[in-house]
């Protein structure tokens, strides 16, 4: 599904590899699977798709990037190495459309 997934916190502040996936058998039944499934996967795309937006909007607007990055949300959590680099290359190019457009 998805290259990099995050690992999962736990409550007791033990990081444990995500649950897997296997797409092929899962019949969408399990809640637990689904909220998973939308925590690595749904969430970060939106939030990414946010970024990107205000990049190209060039306001030098980085909402998205600052809810991400929120410490008490626990959304950076749900990004890959990968998928946070791109986010902050994207607040980087918001940052310069901004400058720019001046």
């Amino acid at each position: 599904i998805k290259g990099d997934l995050p690992r999962v916190q736990t409550g007791r502040g033990i990081a444990t590899p995500p649950p897997a996936l296997d797409v092929q058998s899962a019949d969408g039944s399990d809640p637990e699977m689904i909220r998973s499934l939308c925590r690595a996967v749904c969430w970060p795309s939106l939030l990414l798709e946010g970024v990107e937006i205000e990049a190209d909007l060039g306001g030098g607007e980085s909402r998205c990037c600052e809810l991400s990055a929120d410490a008490t949300r626990g959304l950076h959590r749900l990004f890959s190495a990968r998928e946070l680099t791109w986010m902050l290359h994207l607040q980087r190019q918001g940052e310069v459309n901004a400058a720019m457009a001046l």
